[in-house]
C-alpha cells in the first residue's frame, strides 16, 4: 500500500524581490491587518486522523500592498497518536532566498492548559537540500527548519508565519491555485485575499467550489472562502494526475492568452550579439545542406544530445532564459536555455521557429485554467517546415529517426510563444501506423514433455519506446539489462535458463530496436490434475503489464491510469511433438470505445500454432 504524507511544506513561486533580510527570516508580531484565530476547539470530531494528525484550523490570509504580495499562515494541530508525533516533530517551511523572506509569529504547543513556547531562535535551521539534484535540477530553495522537542500525543501544536513575496520585475503577475479538499480531516479551513479595489483580478472555482464573501474595505476588496469540518480526501490507486475532481480556486491578475503571450516573446528575442563561436556554427550548417528539413535535425540533435541538461528553476531570472551563447559555449542549461539555443540558430537559419509553453503532467487541463504563464512547466519548440508543423523537446537526449519518423511529444495543451496568438493550441496526438512495440515469442517444444524445450523472443521497438529504450540503454549495463529479462521470465516458467546473450541492435538512422534473448526451459510441460495429460501455457503479458489489476475493482469511481495510446503487436510460434494433435484455427476480435483486441490462433498440419495478438 502506498503511503502519501500530508508535510505542510508551504511553497508559493510566484516571482519576487530578492529579501532585506541575510538570514532569510525574522521574528516579529503579525502583520495589523490580519486577524488572529485562536484554537478554541480541543475536541477531536469523530473523523479518521491522517497519520495520528487532526487540524483543528489551517487559516490563511494574503494582502497585496504594490509589488508585495504578504501571506499570513496560521495552523493548528493535534497529535491523537504517536505516528503523528513522527510526522509533527518538526516545522519546514520553504522560500526562494532571492525574492522572498519568513516571519515568524508563533510557535508553540498546548498541552492541557499549558501553554509552551517553542519560538527560540538558537533551534532555528536554514537548510538547501536540493531534493532534485539527483535528476539534474537545482532550485535554489531554501527550508526553515525548527525541530519542537519533547511532543507528546495529546498535544497541539501551533504555529504561525508571514511569507513576504516582492516581484522583481514588476509585472504584477500574480496566480495561485487554493485547494479546499485535502488529504486530511481539518475542523475549519480559510483563506481571505485583500486586494486592491483599483487592480483587476479573475477568479475561477472548480469542482463544488462555493463563491467568497466578498466585501469592501476602503482602497481594498477582502475576497473570503471558508469552509468547516473538512472529510480527509483520499485518492484511489493508480489515479491520472490529469483527473480533477477536488474542490479548489484559482486567482490570477493576468486576463488574457494574448498579453501573456507578448510578455514572454520578448524573452525570446536576442538582446546581445551572437559570439563567433556560435556564428561560425550556423554558418558551417548553412554550408552544409540547403535542406532545410536537413538543417532542422543538425540543430535539434545538437541541442538535445550536445547541451546536457541541467534545471536552474525558480531563481530570480523567473522565465527569463540564458543568453545563447553562453549556453552553446559552456554546453548546458535548462529548458528554456536548451530551447532558446535552437531557437536562435533556427532562426539564423531562415527556419521558422517558436518556443511553446506546456505542462508535462498536467496539460490536458489547462484550457480549463485561467491565463497565466505560473500554470506552465517546460517549453520546447514548434517549427514549420515546408508545409508541416513540428513539435520537438530539446530536452529529449538521444533520439533516433529523421524529420519524417521523429518522435514527437504530445503534452495536451500549449501556449506558442509567436507574439500574438490569443488563445492554446491543441497539440497533437500522433500515432503510428505499425505498432510501435513487436514482440515475436519462438518456443521449440518438438522433444516432448520430457525434454526440454527452447524459446527465443525478439522485441523490436519502435518510434518514440526506442528512445526511451536508447536511453535506458545508455544508463544499463548489458548484464544488468538480461538479468532482468531473465527475472521477469523466470516468474512466467519457474527454472528458466539463459541460452546465449542478448543481442541488441539499433538502427538508428530508422528509430528501431531489436533485442534478440534465447532460453532454456527445463520444465515447461504440466500433468493435469487427472493426471492424463500434459499441458503448457502461453502469455501475452506485453499487453496486461500496464494494468494494475490489484487496483481494479468494482467499486471503484476514479479512472485507472493507463499508457495511452499503447499498440503492441505479439506473435508466438511454438513447433508442437510431432503427433496426437487435433487442433482448429481460430479467431477473436473484440472493439469497445477503449480498446481493440484482434486474436488469431492458426495450426498448421498439426505441427505447429501461430498465436498472434494486436
Amino acid at each position: 500500500m502506498k503511503k502519501y504524507f500530508l508535510f505542510l511544506i508551504i511553497c508559493l513561486t510566484t516571482p519576487l524581490l530578492a529579501t532585506n533580510t541575510p538570514t532569510g527570516y525574522s521574528i516579529n508580531t503579525p502583520p495589523p491587518w490580519v486577524e488572529i484565530k485562536e484554537n478554541t476547539d480541543e475536541v477531536v470530531p469523530d473523523h479518521e486522523p491522517y497519520f495520528g494528525i487532526f487540524y483543528h484550523f489551517i487559516d490563511r490570509q494574503a494582502k497585496k500592498e504594490k509589488n508585495t504580495l504578504f501571506n499570513y499562515i496560521n495552523i493548528s494541530k493535534k497529535i491523537v497518536s504517536q505516528d503523528g508525533i513522527q510526522h509533527s516533530s518538526q516545522i519546514e517551511i520553504e522560500f526562494d532566498p532571492t525574492r522572498e523572506t519568513i516571519i515568524l509569529h508563533t510557535i508553540s504547543v498546548k498541552r492541557g492548559t499549558k501553554t509552551i513556547n517553542h519560538l527560540h531562535p538558537k533551534k532555528i535551521r536554514l537548510l538547501q537540500r536540493e531534493k532534485e539534484l539527483e535528476d539534474n535540477i537545482y532550485s535554489g530553495f531554501k527550508s526553515l527548519n525548527i525541530i519542537l522537542d519533547d511532543i507528546r500525543v495529546g498535544d497541539t501544536i501551533n504555529y504561525s508565519y508571514t511569507l513576504e513575496e516582492k516581484d522583481l520585475e514588476g509585472k504584477n503577475n500574480f496566480y495561485n491555485r487554493y485547494f479546499f479538499t485535502l488529504s486530511s480531516p481539518i475542523s475549519f479551513y480559510q483563506y481571505r485575499l485583500l486586494w486592491p479595489t483599483d487592480r483587476k483580478i479573475s477568479l475561477k472555482h472548480h469542482g463544488n467550489m462555493s463563491r467568497p464573501k466578498i466585501v469592501k474595505q476602503g482602497d481594498y476588496t477582502e475576497y473570503r472562502w471558508t469552509r468547516h469540518d473538512m472529510k480527509r480526501f483520499e485518492w484511489e490507486p493508480s489515479t491520472p494526475k490529469s483527473f480533477e475532481c477536488r474542490d479548489f480556486v484559482e486567482i490570477g491578475d493576468q486576463l488574457s492568452w494574448s498579453d501573456i503571450n507578448e510578455s514572454m516573446a520578448d524573452l525570446y528575442k536576442n538582446q546581445l550579439p551572437l559570439s563567433p563561436d556560435l556564428q561560425k556554427y550556423i554558418t558551417d550548417i548553412s554550408k552544409a545542406t540547403s535542406d532545410e528539413g536537413q538543417k532542422f535535425m543538425t540543430v535539434m540533435k545538437f541541442a538535445q544530445d550536445n547541451v546536457r541538461y541541467m534545471g536552474m528553476s525558480n531563481l530570480a531570472d523567473g522565465h527569463q532564459p540564458e543568453d545563447p551563447s553562453t549556453v552553446f559555449s559552456r554546453r548546458y542549461g535548462d529548458c528554456k536555455d536548451k530551447t532558446f539555443l535552437a531557437l536562435t540558430i533556427l532562426r539564423s537559419l531562415g527556419i521558422k521557429a517558436y518556443p511553446a509553453l506546456v505542462h508535462t503532467s498536467d496539460g490536458e487541463n489547462l484550457n480549463k485554467r485561467l491565463p497565466s504563464a505560473s500554470i506552465f512547466n517546460h517549453v520546447i519548440i514548434v517549427a514549420f517546415i515546408g508545409s508541416k508543423k513540428y513539435w520537438i523537446d530539446p530536452t529529449q537526449s538521444f533520439q533516433g529517426g529523421r524529420l519524417k519518423n521523429y518522435s514527437q511529444p504530445y503534452n495536451g495543451y500549449a501556449l506558442i510563444i509567436d507574439g500574438k496568438s490569443n488563445t492554446l493550441t491543441k497539440m497533437p496526438q500522433i500515432e503510428s501506423k505499425e505498432p510501435p512495440i513487436e514482440v515475436l515469442e519462438t518456443f521449440d517444444l518438438s522433444k516432448g514433455h520430457n525434454q526440454p524445450s527452447t524459446v527465443t523472443v525478439t522485441t523490436t521497438l519502435k518510434g518514440e519506446r526506442a528512445d526511451r529504450q536508447r536511453r535506458t540503454l545508455l544508463t544499463t549495463s548489458k548484464k544488468k539489462l538480461q538479468n532482468e529479462y531473465l527475472t521477469y521470465f523466470e516468474k512466467l516458467y519457474p527454472g528458466i535458463q539463459e541460452n546465449s546473450e542478448i543481442e541488441i541492435t539499433d538502427r538508428k538512422e530508422k528509430n528501431e530496436i531489436k533485442i534478440k534473448e534465447s532460453y532454456k526451459i527445463p520444465n515447461i510441460w504440466v500433468r493435469d490434475e487427472n493426471q492424463k495429460s500434459w499441458f503448457t501455457t502461453f502469455y501475452f503479458k506485453e499487453i496486461t503489464d500496464d494494468l494494475d489489476i490489484a487496483d481494479i475493482s468494482s467499486s471503484r469511481k476514479m479512472p485507472l491510469l493507463v499508457s495511452f495510446p499503447r499498440h503492441i503487436s505479439k506473435k508466438i510460434e511454438v513447433h508442437l511433438p510431432p503427433s496426437g494433435w487435433n487442433l482448429k484455427s481460430n479467431s477473436i476480435h473484440i472493439s469497445d470505445p477503449a480498446f481493440k483486441l484482434s486474436q488469431k490462433e492458426i495450426f498448421k498440419n498439426n505441427k505447429g500454432a501461430v498465436l498472434d495478438n494486436a
